[in-house]
């Protein structure tokens, strides 16, 4: 008790802050992989946990039910849970660079900017391979992210920069709108396609597409949870931060263009997943009780992947054997969250007046 008593109150926090973040990791990690096993179990037919993991692992055969393991629930789990995890990263990356406790792919419009080049290309029948799609999506999305910086000279302007990539996402969407109406008749299947890749949807996703989405968020992830640091440093303002040798401008710059790569895979195999990254942020911000960028990443991280995957489940079970796009669920749960965030921020910037 003496020792304990004697150790700096810093050091005492910081060891406390440590077993905190290990614990909600264990507890986020676990609720990812009960979820994760009950998605590859569940749906019609329902398998038991034994023969599913006997089907992942390939010893189960080829009977038909395997098959839908292996072939259609597993790489929709993968691929919702990589989803996910980069959408947190995202959200933490956009938030604490900006300074803006609002900032989202879908609320800032790049999003947008990156599902219209996707659009176009399915409704004109651009063929493009597996991994052009993804770098498509990251050209329309820098493009876009460009355009609100350039209208943004004042980027910490939370109301301003919402309200920017509002007008942003409406007039992609129109564009959208209009190529739907333009594009050569093609029949119904090809616009319901659209539809639902717009609507933000995980089905129907195989290996070739999950494998492309893996190598870039697996590339792109690790560099992302390196950051934190930084990430604490540009909180502090970018007067304390250029005092303290971060080059803000170019650091700024580049940690959006991190965040436009890992969101082109993402729009690329599933369309605009709106509010996740803002859901995962500040879930990972509650559970903590802190803003230390360096233990918000890694928590973010597995909070965005159990929220899609959660969104994506509902989804596909709520009302069997009809389907909801995931990207329907998390603006259900993220526009509110939205709302009431950006209602605290004015509210902030009033009292500090």
């Amino acid at each position: 008790m003496a020792r304990l008593a004697a150790e700096p109150q810093g050091l005492r926090q910081r060891r406390a802050g440590g077993r905190r973040l290990a614990v909600v990791c264990l507890v986020l990690a676990g609720a990812v992989l009960l979820l994760g096993v009950g998605a590859i179990t569940q749906g019609v037919p329902d398998v038991e946990v034994r023969f599913a993991l006997d089907a992942v692992a390939g010893r189960a055969g080829d009977d038909v039910t395997a098959y839908l393991v292996r072939q259609n629930r597993l790489p929709r789990v993968v691929a919702a849970l990589a989803c996910g995890a980069a959408l947190g990263g995202i959200g933490v990356l956009l938030q604490d660079s900006l300074r803006n406790p609002i900032a989202e792919p879908g609320l800032l419009g790049v999003a947008h900017g990156a599902s219209l080049v996707v659009t176009l290309q399915v409704l004109f029948g651009v063929s493009l391979p597996g991994v052009a799609r993804p770098v498509a999506c990251l050209l329309g999305g820098l493009a876009a992210g460009a355009l609100l910086l350039a209208v943004n000279r004042r980027i910490t302007d939370p109301v301003r920069l919402v309200l920017t990539g509002f007008a942003l996402a409406t007039l992609f969407s129109a564009v959208i709108s209009a190529a739907l109406v333009l594009a050569p008749s093609t029949g119904g299947q090809t616009q319901a396609t659209v539809n639902r890749y717009l609507s933000g949807s995980l089905s129907g996703l195989a290996w070739p597409e999950v494998r492309v989405l893996l190598l870039w968020v697996g590339a792109g992830l690790p560099v992302a949870l390196l950051l934190g640091r930084v990430l604490n440093l540009l909180q502090l303002g970018d007067d304390t931060a250029a005092g303290l040798g971060v080059h803000v401008g170019r650091t700024r710059l580049g940690l959006l263009v991190l965040a436009m790569v890992l969101l082109a895979p993402v729009v690329a195999v599933a369309g605009p997943l709106s509010f996740v990254g803002l859901l995962a942020a500040h879930v990972a911000r509650g559970l903590l009780g802190s803003s230390d960028s360096r233990q918000v990443l890694p928590v973010a991280v597995l909070a965005g992947a159990l929220v899609t995957l959660i969104a994506d489940q509902l989804g596909r079970l709520a009302f069997e054997p009809l389907e909801i796009p995931a990207g329907i669920w998390t603006v259900l749960v993220g526009g509110p969250l939205a709302i009431v965030v950006a209602t605290r921020a004015a509210a902030q910037r009033r009292a500090a007046r």
